[in-house]
């Protein structure tokens, strides 16, 4: 089963817009734990789990960043 749900508008033009486009994923991700965990905090296990989620999120995103300026010489942008 394909994961890809609907063709991209357009093909990535450069390795600096990859970079762009896996830390914004990166970070709607972290954010969209964080507001599960927050949603879950009358569950303090499940809250926790989320917590942890958002912050390896974060963490690739930070990943994401240096990556950039290595190859690329700058953040994404």
């Amino acid at each position: 089963m394909a994961l890809l749900q609907a063709e991209p508008p357009e093909p990535v033009r450069s390795l600096g817009e990859l970079f762009a486009i896996a830390r914004k994923l990166e970070h709607d991700a972290a954010s969209h734990y964080d507001g599960l965990a927050a949603r879950t905090r009358g569950a303090p296990e499940a809250a926790a789990v989320f917590e942890r989620l958002a912050a390896e999120a974060r963490a690739r995103a930070a990943e994401v960043e240096r990556r950039s300026e290595e190859r690329t010489g700058r953040a994404p942008d």
